[in-house]
């Protein structure tokens, strides 16, 4: 019962913050359903798709009542098993286009940067923003497409959705192919399928207003002092104070430098300046960032945390790792006495992406974090892939003495602070949105 109060509360307060969020004028463009689809009027019938032979005869109709199943990859566990190992494949690379392609040995993007064939552009310029399944619910109905025969069907993008560059398929989730076969006309998009299998929408990274260098305030902060409510990292603190910022420095020549990127290959660290391609994304944006993949990581890890219950239900030994961590570093505290108040996404798109093959790439941020001084105690966790949390070695985690954090991140992906526990709960009133 107190667990089922204190989780009561968390969602009450977490709401209170998105509800100012949600009366904001910006449109949400993650809304964690499939594209709809377009019904068509045939001889009185409500047709979602049809499946065509070779030639183009129609060999069956499917009609809209959940004969043709599309389902958004928010929801891949509840889909077919392929959504889900087509997810955790577009994790797993540093870039989706590195998954295997199908017509060949190498990768996706060669395909796609044969496709685009653009000197400004490259693969790594660009992102997935739908992805979602197909299913034909009738197994005999789904068995017609064999011998060239295709299914037909056409999804309707949002108002804020621009049309796909490109679009993708896999069958088996394993192995992708750049679709020829399919229109847009406006904000309808018309695919033809020659299997069941996953669609994933693309385009080029763009600057979406409200995202870039922000982040979230505290997501898990300080508990209430009562003993009807445990106290766990389960109750939020969304508290006014200001959400850390990413720390520009400015160089000699006028520069702006936003972070660098460290290999073994030079001596020199890249730097990455504010016209590179940075994102951060905290959770409470991501509903509002076009990169599907950065909505899905951000509510994996957001979920995670919350369904943990504890910091050492995180992950396994993650408690006692948390533990070995803060004793070197001279602190007196454990992982039970930390919350987390932080969760946010680090993305990169361009040329530099491809640093991150050799696993000892660094990529160094420094955040505005005034509310810490060195003699408090952080933890840094860290998730590529949406399966695993990593805690960031004590040495790559630097508390400045003029309120600010440098981290070195070993990849890009979701990152979550952890702090000392508060003392006493902000009042609702307090909670607010964070900065646009």
């Amino acid at each position: 019962m107190k667990k089922m109060i204190a989780l009561l509360m968390a969602l009450c307060l977490l709401m209170t913050a998105f509800g100012v969020v949600a009366e904001e004028t910006r449109p949400v463009v993650q809304d964690e359903k499939a594209p709809a689809v377009v019904l068509k009027d045939v001889n009185g019938k409500k047709v979602a798709a049809t499946i065509y032979d070779a030639n183009g005869n129609v060999l069956a109709e499917l009609l809209d009542d959940g004969s043709l199943l599309l389902t958004d990859v928010h929801h891949r566990e509840t889909a077919d098993e392929r959504l889900d190992h087509a997810y955790d494949q577009l994790m797993h690379d540093v870039h989706f286009s590195d998954v295997e392609a199908i017509d060949h040995d190498e990768k996706l993007k060669k395909d796609i940067n044969e496709r685009i064939s653009t000197a400004e552009l490259n693969a790594y310029d660009l992102l997935t923003y739908e992805v979602f399944d197909v299913m034909i619910n009738s197994p005999e109905v789904a068995a017609l497409l064999t011998d060239g025969a295709y299914l037909e069907f056409t999804v309707e993008l949002l108002e804020e959705q621009a049309a796909p560059m490109l679009v993708m398929f896999s069958e088996d989730s394993e192995r992708w192919k750049l679709l020829d076969s399919y229109t847009v006309d406006g904000k309808q998009v018309t695919l033809r399928l020659e299997k069941q299998g996953v669609v994933g929408f693309i385009k080029p990274y763009e600057v979406v207003p409200g995202t870039s260098y922000t982040y979230v305030e505290e997501v898990y902060g300080a508990y209430p002092s009562t003993s009807e409510i445990d106290q766990t990292i389960f109750t939020p603190s969304v508290s006014g104070k200001p959400a850390p910022e990413l720390v520009p420095t400015i160089t000699e020549d006028n520069q702006i430098v936003v972070g660098y990127i460290y290999t073994t290959e030079s001596t020199e660290p890249i730097v990455i300046t504010q016209e590179d391609h940075m994102l951060i994304t905290p959770v409470s944006e991501s509903a509002y960032v076009g990169d599907v993949t950065i909505h899905e990581h951000l509510q994996w890890a957001y979920d995670a945390i919350l369904e943990a219950e504890e910091v050492q239900n995180i992950q396994t030994d993650i408690g006692a790792q948390i533990d070995e961590q803060l004793a070197a570093g001279g602190f007196e505290q454990t992982h039970a006495d930390l919350v987390v108040r932080d969760l946010f996404d680090v993305t990169y798109y361009g040329d530099h992406v491809e640093q991150f093959y050799n696993p000892e790439a660094l990529i160094e941020l420094t955040f505005e974090e005034k509310e810490l001084n060195p003699s408090d105690p952080l933890v840094v966790l860290h998730s590529h892939d949406s399966i695993n949390w990593h805690v960031v070695p004590a040495d790559q985690v630097q508390v400045n003495d003029n309120g600010t954090v440098t981290l070195k991140l070993d990849g890009l992906g979701a990152v979550a602070f952890l702090v000392e526990r508060g003392e006493e709960l902000p009042a609702p009133e307090q909670a607010v949105s964070s900065p646009e």
